[in-house]
């Protein structure tokens, strides 16, 4: 009866254990877990600010080729302008 008792003691020390494994390592995926919903949010933001760089990029792309289109536009009016003063001459 003793053996028993003693095999029981030893089963239910196994299962506190046990259950104290499971507990630490239900703590740990939940830690995964969450490790991977903030590296799946770190990697949406990367994702919006790489959108963001290459609209800014597109953004002033156009507007270079606008300061571009003017500034033709201002040589011609002044080449045309000197050619007046140079006729006018």
């Amino acid at each position: 009866m003793k053996e028993i008792e003693n095999d029981v003691k030893q089963l239910e020390e196994e299962v506190s254990s046990l259950v104290d494994k499971v507990i630490a390592l239900r703590a740990e995926l939940e830690s995964h877990e969450r490790l991977i919903v903030k590296k799946d949010l770190l990697i949406a933001e990367i994702q919006e600010v790489r959108w963001a760089q290459d609209q800014t990029i597109a953004d002033l792309h156009a507007w270079s080729k606008k300061l571009e289109e003017e500034q033709v536009k201002k040589d011609k009016t002044i080449a045309d302008l000197h050619g007046v003063l140079v006729a006018a001459k």
